[in-house]
């Protein structure tokens, strides 16, 4: 891996903690994860001009991977104004991998390497300290509705990836990326008072 795809990959990391961050901290959580939407939208969208449309083949897909986002964004704010952003965040996001895993196996007939199968139990063992840290302590119980949350969440972070993944084998990752940022958006801003 080059030096900048590792500095690429650092920065936005620190791009997307930043942004969920400053979600955890909005009043209004729903609205605050719209708006969020919309400028990542309106940012990217003029870039469409230089790329085209993804291709038709993919807007299945695409449109299918939209309303997960959607769901993305609903669980996303309701899992942050349940529980501490120490749990949603890295359980959401940890437990993701490990279920994309399971759903290449399964749906996309990949196969797991014995590397690949401990990096999941690594994973999996590095969710239960975290979310389950209250476990080890005497006098606290564990966030049930938010470890529930944080795993819903990963389910459907790795159900948009998944598809994502099979949809960018047929089409340019950059503006199939930004059109299902444009329907995210869209499709909730109805919904928005």
């Amino acid at each position: 891996m080059s030096v900048f795809a590792i500095v690429l990959l650092l920065v936005s990391a620190v791009l997307h903690t930043t942004w969920n961050l400053l979600l955890k901290q909005a009043g209004e959580k729903y609205m605050a994860s719209w708006w969020g939407a919309i400028i990542g939208c309106t940012a990217c969208m003029p870039l469409l001009f230089l790329t085209g449309l993804p291709a038709r083949s993919t807007w299945s897909i695409l449109f299918i991977s939209a309303l997960f986002e959607v769901a993305y964004y609903i669980v996303l704010a309701t899992a942050y104004q349940d529980a501490d952003f120490s749990l949603i965040y890295p359980m959401g996001r940890g437990a993701a991998p490990a279920l994309i895993a399971v759903w290449a196996v399964i749906f996309l007939h990949e196969k797991m390497t014995v590397a690949g199968v401990m990096g999941i139990v690594i994973i999996i063992l590095g969710l239960l300290m975290t979310g389950g840290s209250s476990l080890f302590q005497t006098h606290s119980k564990p966030h049930r509705r938010g470890i529930l949350l944080a795993l819903l969440l990963a389910a459907i972070i790795s159900i948009y990836s998944t598809l994502d993944g099979v949809a960018v084998r047929q089409t340019p990752a950059f503006p199939y990326v930004v059109v299902i940022f444009f329907c995210a958006p869209a499709l909730t801003s109805p919904l928005m008072n």
